[in-house]
């Protein structure tokens, strides 16, 4: 099995994230209750995330805060079917 680095930093696994789940900016951040521009400024770690917005993000992307955050590897969240699992 190949190993799949983990991106840095929370705002490089929203994107990492919101790719897998095959969304663009404006319909992930309508999941989620934001602006698309908001969303950008997380992606790119240019604004601090609140925790009721990371919460949001979490579930909009059909994760956890852990993977958010890091503390869980991305091989962990994904399953042959998980994309179509977790979509709304």
């Amino acid at each position: 099995m190949q190993k799949i680095v983990s991106p840095a930093t929370v705002g490089s696994r929203v994107a990492f994230y919101r790719g897998a789940q095959g969304l663009n900016r404006v319909q992930c951040a309508k999941l989620i209750g934001i602006s698309a521009t908001h969303l950008v400024n997380i992606e790119h770690d240019l604004v601090d995330i609140r925790l009721s917005t990371l919460k949001a993000i979490a579930e909009a992307l059909g994760v956890s805060q852990a993977h958010l955050l890091g503390e869980l590897p991305l091989l962990e969240v994904f399953t042959p079917n998980w994309t179509e699992a977790h979509r709304g």
